[in-house]
């Protein structure tokens, strides 16, 4: 019996170096937020997606996106400078957002910053045409190491990524991540919206 225990434990950290280098082989957590990731229109970090809604009418896509849109900005994260504006006439749901992106949370450390974006959906029979761009933070105003940029000068493959562009880079490479993952989250929210 001690044999067979012995055989077991003497196995445990082959195996578990077996799974960390698999894991590392086949997987990057950065793969995501490489080239192709933050695509530009007229150097202008822009993301369009349009989601089919077969069946439904532009009214229909309308509301439910105003709906959903208005009370994002009102959500925890967001500051009292989010708005929302439509035309239902023309179909279109614009919203100007500000909030507050977070980095890291502990009960002595909080590195977030304030992160400023248009979201546009243009409603028609049956799709919608989602739009997100004009992109901007405020990182730490109150500091002399704070900035207010542009996003073309924060989280494109010039400044987010390292010079491999294999991974992200150690200054800019949280603002690339989070705001990736925010955009995809709300494309995410709004073709749930938008198809149900």
């Amino acid at each position: 019996m001690k044999k067979l225990i012995v055989s077991i434990l003497m196995c445990l950290p082959v195996m578990a170096m077996a799974q960390n280098s698999w894991e590392e082989k086949t997987s990057s957590p950065d793969s995501k937020y490489l080239v192709g990731a933050v695509t530009l229109e007229n150097n202008i970090v822009t993301w369009r997606q349009t989601i089919d809604a077969p069946g439904k009418t532009k009214q229909e896509i309308y509301q439910r996106v105003k709906e959903w849109m208005e009370a994002t900005a009102k959500e925890e994260n967001q500051t009292e400078q989010s708005r929302v504006g439509g035309d239902e006439g023309r179909g279109t749901v614009i919203g100007r957002y500000q909030e507050w992106l977070v980095f890291k949370k502990t009960a002595l450390v909080t590195d977030m910053t304030k992160f400023l974006y248009s979201l546009s959906v243009v409603c028609q029979d049956g799709k919608a045409e989602v739009k997100m761009t004009n992109l901007r933070y405020i990182y730490e105003e109150d500091r002399e190491s704070g900035f207010s940029e542009r996003a073309e000068m924060v989280i494109t493959d010039e400044y987010g990524l390292k010079k491999n562009k294999q991974k992200l880079s150690r200054v800019y490479g949280r603002f690339r991540a989070k705001t990736i993952d925010r955009k995809d989250y709300l494309f995410s929210k709004l073709k749930e919206v938008i198809t149900k």
